[in-house]
């Protein structure tokens, strides 16, 4: 395999029917401006510029024999970039006898430097969508009216402390942040007592509010918002 039938295994596999077209790979960019017009962004290297996983990165024609080279960026800092390739030692034959039409070099993960000269192609992935919010700066205190579990971590499946640690009725906490999750309202306390332990969770309502606003619920207890 060519370094430039990965680039195109990669493509295909992001834009299934299509493929890039070129003798060279240097010139893929340019090869091929119609094709990723709507597809890809165009970047050419700068000092500042930082590759970003996903990018198709072109070696200009110091490499390859004046046909440069092509690889597909897994990640990057400023200084280098870690790419999976294939042919970089020139034995990535897909046809002829050399080693009976297959060659012995694999696809290959590498660090290399920038050159001055490289080009990336930055394909449009669709835009993850933003998750939902599921925590707000609400602090306040609470005073429970009953026992409730107090856990590691906000949610159903937190670690529960143990039970002498749980908070019982008429006892008050310090809460900074309220997190909705697993149909129930979370504040995230700390022990009045013992404020150097960090912090715990526990959930003072369930979700009853059909907007799901906290403001809006029956606690278990007394809530004094800041």
């Amino acid at each position: 395999m060519q370094c430039y039938d990965l680039a195109n295994y990669g493509f295909n596999k992001l834009f299934p029917g299509y493929s890039l077209q070129g003798a060279s790979a240097k010139n893929i960019a340019s090869d091929n401006a119609s094709l990723l017009k709507d597809k890809a962004k165009i970047y050419k290297n700068t000092p500042s510029f930082l590759a970003k996983g996903g990018d198709m990165v072109l070696f200009p024609g110091a490499y390859g024999n004046g046909h440069g080279h092509v690889a597909w960026v897994l990640s990057a800092t400023l200084n280098q970039i870690v790419v999976i390739e294939n042919n970089w030692l020139g034995g990535g034959w897909t046809y002829g006898n050399a080693q009976g039409g297959k060659g012995w070099e694999p696809a290959t993960i590498r660090v290399h430097p920038y050159d001055p000269n490289m080009i990336f192609i930055r394909p449009n992935f669709k835009a993850e969508k933003p998750k939902p919010k599921i925590t707000w700066n609400m602090g306040g205190t609470f005073t429970a009216d009953r026992t409730i579990k107090v856990r590691r971590s906000p949610g159903l499946d937190g670690k529960v402390v143990e039970s002498g640690s749980w908070i019982y009725a008429n006892q008050w906490v310090p809460f900074y942040s309220v997190t909705k999750k697993d149909g129930y309202w979370w504040i995230k306390l700390k022990y009045p007592t013992n404020p150097s332990a960090g912090y715990f969770y526990m959930a003072i309502c369930k979700i009853t509010d059909k907007k799901e606003r906290i403001v809006k619920e029956k606690y278990w207890g007394r809530v004094r918002w800041k």
